[in-house]
């Protein structure tokens, strides 16, 4: 059974099982990154190349968080007391202190039904837990969204009417996450 294809940052497609640092994998790895990655199979996609057996190799960052119209994700919710009111956006939504640590879990907290990271200091946050998510307004079209995420655009699509948000000019050395606008709304 061949693996599943995954797309990544920049819609290119993984290679697998593909060498790297004297194994062969068969899934995105996280090795000398703080996102996961692989080698992909056109020589002009990508983030940049590395150096295996004497040649170089292109690679791009995967796709990897969960699709955001999984139904776990809108049924999966943190259970809201009794008449609860949402209020405006940007309030704090998600220090959960417990099972619910995704914010997806907590969209109905929020008046605009999105809640996502904004990561308190400048590394990955990994849950909402600390204060590391609040309520944010879906954006129009070239609109920014994932600022202060610390992720990929794939963590951001609920940022966007369009349901997508996608790498904005990263210019030469490319983006490692959304943080100071560089992903924008499809």
């Amino acid at each position: 059974c061949a693996p599943p294809e995954v797309v990544t940052h920049k819609e290119c497609s993984c290679q697998f099982p593909f060498a790297f640092g004297g194994g062969e994998h068969d899934t995105c790895i996280w090795d000398t990154h703080d996102t996961p990655w692989c080698v992909v199979t056109d020589q002009g996609c990508g983030q940049g190349t590395f150096v295996e057996a004497g040649e170089a190799v292109p690679w791009d960052y995967c796709v990897t968080p969960p699709a955001p119209t999984e139904p776990s994700h809108q049924t999966d919710q943190a259970p809201l007391p009794k008449g609860y009111i949402p209020e405006p956006a940007h309030r704090f939504c998600g220090d959960s202190m417990g099972q619910w640590t995704e914010p997806w879990h907590f969209n109905d907290m929020c008046a605009s039904g999105v809640c996502n990271y904004r990561c308190k200091g400048k590394i990955f946050c990994p849950s909402c837990d600390g204060g590391n998510c609040a309520c944010v307004d879906p954006q129009p079209s070239g609109g920014t969204c994932g600022d202060d995420t610390n992720r990929p655009p794939e963590y951001s699509n609920a940022e966007c009417l369009s349901g997508r948000c996608v790498w904005g000019d990263c210019g030469v050395l490319g983006c490692k996450n959304c943080n100071g606008g560089a992903c924008l709304c499809a």
